[in-house]
């Protein structure tokens, strides 16, 4: 029996196996994507596109034809060039697997051209360029294979403050809601209209106007104070649980072979800074602003 040889089409992994598993379905050995080795050895023809974008095509021509074919039905696609290859061209779904995998194999470096093509509410595609180093920031998945200790204090201030929101919105909502009951559940739904993507805010003010007409409390206010102070009480302590963990993983994370060490006394600012802030503030809290928010509360 002959071999063939095709490429993964997520993450462009060489792939060479028995032609009597044509048409059959394998996973990638280095990105673990389902796919299908192609009846001759080659991946599939690119999809028609019209003559125009045909011709308008530069730099990496079968690239950019792709791309333009995909737009057909993405709505957010990445591409990126490794030096000395051809474009490649990911969805939503592809590009942390498929970027990983590059990164790790050392296929895709920090100087690697990354290039964003978004496509807004009015139709329109905008296209913006970066290095794959700038664009790993935005995403912790490859963040972490440059700066494992970072990367996750920056996620634990993510969470810590999203938990931490979650929390004294819970403790405004029993706080109202052991002086009047009524108004404790009239609070728990203007918070909820908080979890509204884009208009979350701007309905929060309106359901409160329109609650106002039956309670003596406008309930912006109390919504509005319970997310900031609940931000603000649960990101410290939450990026020093993140630089624990990210410290204490650091050395069995893979990571990209040309990461740069992180600086010396990363621990210092990730974890021994942020317990000492977090303890600050509680004490302030705890202390001085929730006794002052109860007796208010109770009047």
């Amino acid at each position: 029996m002959n071999d063939i040889t095709f490429s993964c089409p997520v993450c462009a992994q060489r792939i060479a196996c028995d032609e009597s598993g044509r048409g059959e379905c394998i996973n990638c050995p280095t990105c673990d994507s389902a796919i299908t080795i192609p009846a001759n050895g080659t991946p599939p023809p690119l999809p028609l596109v019209p003559a125009a974008v045909a011709q308008t095509a530069s730099g990496d021509q079968g690239t950019d034809i792709e791309l333009e074919s995909q737009k057909q039905s993405k709505d957010w696609l990445l591409t990126i060039y490794p030096r000395g290859g051809e474009g490649h061209i990911y969805d939503k779904d592809q590009f942390v697997t498929a970027l990983r995998a590059g990164i790790l194999n050392g296929r895709f470096v920090n100087a690697t051209k990354v290039e964003v093509h978004s496509k807004a509410d009015d139709g329109k595609w905008s296209t913006s360029a970066s290095t794959l180093g700038e664009f790993a920031k935005g995403h912790f998945q490859l963040r972490v294979l440059y700066e494992p200790v970072w990367s996750h204090a920056l996620a634990g201030l993510k969470w810590g403050a999203v938990v931490g929101i979650g929390l004294k919105l819970l403790d405004t909502f029993l706080l109202f809601a052991s002086a009047n009951p009524t108004v404790g559940l009239m609070f728990l739904a203007v918070a909820g209209v908080c979890a509204i993507p884009r208009i979350g805010f701007a309905a929060v003010f309106g359901v409160s106007l329109l609650m106002s007409k039956f309670t003596d409390v406008n309930l912006f206010i109390p919504v509005l104070s319970a997310t900031l102070v609940g931000a603000v009480l649960g990101c410290l302590p939450g990026m020093a649980i993140g630089g624990i963990i990210g410290v204490s993983r650091k050395h069995g994370l893979a990571q990209a072979g040309d990461a740069e060490p992180e600086p010396a006394g990363l621990a210092l600012k990730t974890v021994a800074f942020p317990f000492a802030g977090a303890g600050a503030i509680w004490g302030l809290y705890l202390f001085v602003i929730n006794p002052w928010l109860a007796n208010a509360v109770a009047k």
